[in-house]
């Protein structure tokens, strides 16, 4: 039971690194094409 709510929580908060980490990509590229 422990392991699979771990299980749950690890993949919210891998979810949530993907959406940060393409959030991430796309502010730097917005300020790359204003810089240009």
């Amino acid at each position: 039971m422990c392991f699979g709510l771990k299980k749950e929580t690890l993949e919210k908060i891998s979810g949530k690194m993907v959406l940060i980490r393409h959030v991430d990509q796309a502010i730097i590229f917005g300020s790359r094409a204003k810089g240009t």
